[in-house]
């Protein structure tokens, strides 16, 4: 396993914080006999659990705990003991598009603080229902609950420990006795499988925007109190007020509609019919600006990415690019975190297999010089698994064959797809191949 190192994460003092407010936990989709409908609950991972507890209206088929060929317990803690618990349930948890996951659980329908119906799941049912627990550690971490996730492609803990290699990784880390400057770590680390020179040269020609551009836009927005975290969220000043520029009031006519035909307000009226009927805040006009909406698309069914058979085979390594230093780039760590904060597809990524670098980029309006200093930006990937994936056809239609249709025709109604990669989620595997690298670790 690769282990990166954040700068936003090295502490000046040499003493870890006790802890916090935290614990591994995750949001599980249960199926219920009580209910038609899946019934969501919290569930603690405890991997100091030696087993599996849950209050009785979240488990099914409750019997005397020989029923299912295990002996009463009793639990005990910092709070003392517990009385004798002498029923079991099976906790069956949702998957998508797989078979339930049965977990086998004590029943306890104690009052344990603010929590009043309790799920608990222990080590041993971690390990043997394959819980990706690293992924839940790192997220909860973050104060964040995520809905349960499992290994990818059905693998167990011990298959996920030799593939990372986990051992010999952390061997090379911890035996470094001296806490060198943050610097030298992404300088000197050799925990990188490095891209090829060409690509490097290549990642630092389409680092766009320089901290000086992007402190101008930070700190512009802050003062006319706009929080923009991609560009989905710009916004434009048409007849004195101020509008997003996706919204229907940013529409304009062409020159030529307006001066050669006389018709403006009725040709208006129609493309205005157009988009009030497809407006809606799970349409394709959404109703406020932010970050791009998840395609339906691919809700339920990931996009899944096909590697090219050396990759897919082991023969060849995955390219890696080191994490950049952030000394210094306040405006472009603000720009990332908002981004990532605010786009549904992006998550904390435990186990990457390819890791790229976010790419900051100028976005002008149409019609705005390049060298305006008061425009937009757009958050990329300069994604090195392409160069790992197998090549498809192009599906764009010849230009030649699409000018042939437009014989004939008076006006002409441009629409633009909006941040399509930011809208197509991809599966638990394939997600290991898009992450790269922010300033609070990586994110896929």
């Amino acid at each position: 396993m690769d282990i990166y190192l954040s700068e936003a994460r090295i502490s000046n003092q040499g003493n870890i914080k006790p802890g916090g407010k935290s614990i591994c936990h995750a949001s599980v989709q249960l199926e219920s006999q009580q209910h038609s409908i899946p019934k969501t609950a919290r569930a603690k991972l405890d991997s100091c659990g030696s087993v599996s507890i849950a209050h009785c209206n979240l488990l099914n088929h409750i019997k005397p705990a020989y029923h299912y060929e295990l002996p009463n317990v009793r639990l005990r803690g910092i709070g003392g003991k517990t009385n004798m618990l002498k029923e079991v349930g099976i906790l069956q948890i949702k998957r998508s598009g797989k078979a339930n996951c049965d977990i086998l659980c004590y029943v306890f329908n104690e009052v344990v603080g603010q929590t009043e119906e309790m799920l608990l799941i222990s080590l041993s049912s971690i390990i043997e229902a394959r819980i990706n627990i690293l992924y839940h550690m790192q997220e909860s971490n973050r104060n964040k609950c995520r809905d349960l996730q499992f290994w990818p492609n059905g693998k167990s803990f011990e298959e996920v420990c030799e593939d990372v290699n986990l051992k010999d990784k952390i061997s090379k880390v911890t035996g470094q006795r001296e806490r060198p400057h943050p610097r030298d770590i992404y300088l000197s680390s050799v925990e990188f499988q490095e891209v090829e020179e060409t690509w490097v040269c290549e990642v630092t020609q389409e680092i766009y925007m320089t901290e000086i551009q992007l402190r101008r836009i930070v700190d512009r927005n802050t003062l006319e109190g706009i929080d923009q975290h991609s560009d989905g969220d710009e916004r434009m000043v048409k007849d004195g007020q101020n509008i997003s520029k996706f919204s229907k009031e940013a529409m304009t006519m062409g020159d030529d509609v307006y001066t050669c035909t006389g018709k403006e307000s009725e040709i208006l009226q129609k493309v205005h019919a157009l988009y009030d009927h497809y407006v809606g805040e799970d349409r394709v006009f959404p109703l406020k600006n932010g970050a791009p909406r998840i395609l339906t698309k691919y809700k339920d069914t990931p996009y899944s990415y096909e590697l090219q058979p050396e990759y897919a085979a082991g023969n060849k390594k995955f390219p890696c690019v080191k994490a950049m230093d952030w000394t210094g780039k306040t405006a472009s760590a603000q720009v990332i975190r908002g981004f990532v904060r605010s786009t549904p597809v992006v998550e904390g990524c435990a186990l990457p297999l390819c890791i790229s670098r976010l790419v900051i980029a100028p976005k002008f309006a149409p019609g705005q010089m390049k060298d305006d200093p008061d425009h937009g930006f757009r958050v990329c990937v300069n994604a090195l698994i392409n160069k790992c994936l197998k090549p498809y056809a192009s599906t764009v239609p010849l230009a030649t064959d699409e000018i042939k249709k437009l014989h004939g025709c008076r006006y002409y109604l441009q629409v633009d797809g909006f941040s399509a990669y930011w809208s197509i989620p991809v599966c638990e595997e394939s997600k290991r191949l898009t992450a790269f690298h922010t300033p609070d670790g990586i994110h896929c």
